[in-house]
């Protein structure tokens, strides 16, 4: 088993600008420890979803065997214009980093502020009544919507390529992604060029992984890589 993740989140490596190039960086982890010809089952949440579609794609024109069971990914729109606003960004920073928590609208600030502007002038209102974002803290705040927004940019601009040979699953949350990604993102599913499996499983985009919900979601990609058991 090989756990992956942007390395943008540990280090000063800048976040490369498309899923593209970011997947061709974990494809290139994956030949450095498994034999050519070593089947890879892919697992992925949210961005890390569409990354193991992309991953998958990419395997599979590599000539491997390939699997992936992609949970509740979104992506932009066909044909989207620009990258979010600032204030979409810092919202949708702000619901991913608390989980689902803080989904409303923001104080107002200053439209002609950047997106980093924005979020040091609303965190200290934000950030004041929740503990784990006071823990977090600002400097940190601002090194991780960093990498946060450098995904969501590349997300957004992401055209869903086919993928010939990759054998793709869906879960997919039962409550829609909310907050301001759910109105610039569409779910994966409706982008995919050919059909995929799909299957529902509890909780929102957040909550499918709480510990209440993830003995379902196990379930379900069991069942994807191993339909041979029982």
């Amino acid at each position: 088993m090989l756990g992956v993740a942007s390395p943008a989140l540990d280090t000063t490596v800048p976040v490369p600008p498309t899923l593209t190039e970011l997947a061709g960086g974990y494809l290139d982890e994956i030949r450095a420890v498994l034999p050519a010809g070593t089947p890879v089952r892919l697992v992925g949440w949210s961005l890390g979803a569409v990354l193991a579609y992309e991953l998958g794609r990419q395997l599979c024109a590599d000539g491997r065997d390939c699997t992936a069971v992609l949970i509740d990914p979104w992506v932009g729109p066909a044909g989207a214009p620009a990258a979010p606003s600032a204030g979409e960004l810092v919202r949708a920073f702000l619901t991913d980093v608390t989980r689902g928590e803080v989904t409303g609208e923001l104080p107002a600030t200053d439209t002609e502020l950047t997106a980093e502007e924005t979020l040091r002038a609303l965190w200290p209102q934000v950030a004041g009544s929740r503990p784990d974002l006071v823990s977090l803290g600002l400097p940190a705040a601002l090194r991780l919507f960093g990498v946060f927004a450098a995904h969501t940019r590349a997300l957004v601009r992401y055209d869903v390529p086919a993928a010939p040979g990759l054998d793709a699953h869906l879960l997919v949350a039962r409550t829609p992604l909310g907050g301001a990604a759910g109105g610039y993102l569409v779910p994966l599913g409706d982008r995919l060029p050919g059909p995929a499996p799909r299957q529902q499983v509890p909780g929102d985009h957040f909550a499918v992984t709480d510990p209440d919900k993830v003995d379902a979601v196990a379930a379900a990609i069991t069942a994807a890589l191993c339909p041979q058991l029982p």
